[in-house]
């Protein structure tokens, strides 16, 4: 039996390859997801708020952020479309890596790094956010008020830099 802990820790050192590791498409599910973890909590308090009176929750999600690791499912989602290159720069890591894999035949399971990794994370906190607003009924939310926001966003190789590394349009 593969420990959660296991597997998300090989996941995040990038042991990739499927049958070398860990890091499986079983092993890391969306289950063991960190902001699926998350969300599953929101929704547990949810489940425990007032109803007789006001109540507040703050959910944090912990992505997206570095190393835009991604379960299989999540790295298949968008492993189809196009990804822009980095902006006005020379070096850079492959934009999907999950594309050059399967372009050179080779199956892929969880992944890490790269544009459309990012783009997964996004889409998959989109998801959450609104499976948890949706758990709420009609009249509830006509007297919730809901606020999304980011810490920053991601250079993404874009002027060779990644991270949050200066004030430039992809880091804020």
């Amino acid at each position: 039996q593969i420990k959660a802990v296991d597997a998300y820790r090989d996941c995040l050192e990038g042991k990739i390859t499927p049958g070398s590791s860990n890091c499986e498409s079983l092993s890391f599910t969306e289950e063991l997801y960190p902001d699926t973890y998350v969300q599953r909590n929101a929704i547990t308090l949810l489940d425990r708020k007032p109803f007789d009176k006001p109540w507040f929750l703050q959910v944090n999600f912990p992505g997206p952020h570095p190393p835009f690791l991604t379960t299989k499912e999540m790295a298949e989602s968008v492993v189809d479309r196009e990804w822009p290159l980095p902006y006005d720069a020379d070096n850079y890591d492959p934009v999907c890596p999950q594309q050059e894999m399967r372009n050179k035949g080779q199956d892929f399971g969880p992944q890490k790094d790269g544009r459309c990794n990012y783009g997964a994370q996004i889409e998959h906190i989109d998801s959450l956010i609104d499976q948890t607003i949706s758990h709420l009924d009609k009249k509830e939310l006509d007297n919730t008020l809901v606020c999304i926001t980011g810490d920053h966003g991601e250079m993404l190789g874009d002027h060779d830099l990644i991270a949050k590394a200066k004030p430039w349009q992809g880091a804020i």
